[in-house]
């Protein structure tokens, strides 16, 4: 009979780039001779969303309803046949297996156009391998192991899509009370950033009295994960938003107001940490991720919130490639993202030999022979992208199959090529689905 059937992917952990293969190997155990029918293996990407709510209806609100919304988005489902029925036999149409170990070597190449693995309380974008044992139209074994799909934005293509201006942000305050007047300017040189980079910002503060003291209190990283989903029964579609503190810094600067009213403030404010890139709705229609920097200035103990909406990405922007290879060289022991700038400087450094892509136009991955997969041989496992995106590890049965999010201590993929959602299907998902009716057409 059989004993337990597993996935082993050749990467550990399981990590790849959109576009390369996803390959592994299929092993059975037997502790005695088995006749199947076939053995499976389906690759399946996708998207969901779900969320439950209740309220209380009726007279005095005695009665609850429950009214759930959820929704799907499939990016390729894939099937592949390892082990077929043997017709040569006179008596039976199955396969027979001796006892022991068998191994079954399986490969799928994923579409160039999926986006980064993410997991979140309402939303969630997965990727999986099962495996499928079958007898006489039932299922005897089967098992199911989760890899990781690296993605991201290159920040040279969504930059020169837009004028030069538009990457940076400035905006002024002003706080009248009576004779006191106070205007805080904040200027930010950039708004597009890849993990590892410093967001430097200026303040610019001008008071008319001494008696106001304005001080810059704290800057916050905001992650916002929104979510659409609809309701099967009512058809009613409903979009719900998850925001996430990721960081904080906080710092007090004392004025001097004897002498002058204008002060200049220049403030390394944070460092952007090892997260999922920005996903918007070109990338997936039914969960999003944005980021948003909170600058607070608190003026007679009244704080002021000033939102600036940033991008996060994964390839830098070629003007600030020196910066990634001298952090390398100068702090290699002591930067605490020197694991995101191992992952950058293989590309960093072929970026230039590269044609640049066409804006708007999805590149063929054989033309972008960068990211290899000899570039994950080098990251020290685990990685992860911390807090809300997860690698999962293979384990073996006798260990619970649990799913572990750890703090990140490397961060992630490397994209060249700009990636959106497509309208139609990859042709393999629709060849795969025309030859699904095509069996059912003939049953």
């Amino acid at each position: 009979m059989a004993k337990s059937l597993r996935i082993e992917y050749f990467h550990n952990p399981p990590a790849y780039f959109s576009g390369k293969k996803v390959s592994g190997n299929v092993i059975l155990y037997l502790s005695n001779e088995l006749s199947i029918d076939s053995l499976r293996i389906i690759c399946h990407g996708l998207a969901f969303t779900r969320k439950a709510e209740s309220k209380c209806t009726g007279i005095k609100k005695q009665r609850l309803i429950y009214n759930v919304f959820t929704d799907n988005e499939e990016y390729f489902h894939l099937d592949q046949t390892l082990l077929e029925k043997n017709k040569n036999f006179t008596n039976v149409n199955s396969s027979f297996l001796d006892a022991g170990v068998h191994k079954f070597p399986f490969e799928f190449h994923l579409p160039a156009d999926c986006p980064n693995s993410f997991e979140s309380k309402y939303g969630s974008i997965r990727y999986y391998c099962k495996a499928l044992l079958e007898k006489d139209d039932s299922v005897l074994l089967m098992d199911k192991q989760l890899f990781t799909i690296l993605n991201g934005i290159d920040l040279n293509i969504s930059i020169e899509a837009e004028s030069v201006n538009s990457t940076g942000y400035s905006t002024e305050l002003v706080h009248s009370k009576e004779k006191h007047l106070v205007i805080c300017r904040l200027e930010l040189p950039n708004t597009k950033f890849v993990p590892g980079e410093m967001v430097r910002c200026k303040f610019h503060i001008w008071h008319a009295s001494k008696k106001d003291k304005p001080n810059v209190t704290c800057v916050q990283l905001m992650q916002n994960i929104v979510c659409r989903g609809k309701n099967p029964k009512s058809n009613e579609v409903k979009q719900w938003e998850e925001r996430k503190l990721l960081l904080q810094n906080e710092r007090m600067e004392k004025m001097n107001c004897k002498r002058g009213t204008f002060i200049n403030c220049d403030w390394d404010a944070l460092e952007i940490p090892a997260t999922i890139p920005t996903v918007d709705r070109k990338m997936c229609n039914i969960v999003q991720i944005h980021y948003e920097l909170l600058f607070q200035v608190s003026i007679e103990k009244i704080p002021y919130t000033t939102a600036v909406p940033i991008t996060i990405g994964l390839v830098p922007m070629k003007s600030r490639f020196c910066f990634f290879k001298s952090s390398l060289k100068s702090q290699r022991n002591s930067c605490s993202n020197i694991e995101c700038m191992k992952i950058i400087e293989p590309l960093i450094s072929h970026y230039n030999a590269l044609p640049v892509p066409v804006v708007g136009h999805q590149l063929c991955c054989s033309k972008v022979d960068i990211r290899n997969d000899h570039e994950l041989r080098h990251i020290q496992a685990p990685i992860y992208f911390s807090p809300t995106t997860l690698v999962y590890l293979w384990k073996l049965k006798t260990v619970p199959n649990l799913v572990e999010s750890t703090k990140a201590d490397s961060s992630a993929g490397k994209f060249f090529a700009q990636w959106h959602k497509v309208s139609s299907m990859p042709s393999m998902i629709a060849e795969y689905r025309l030859n699904k009716k095509r069996n059912q057409n003939e049953q």
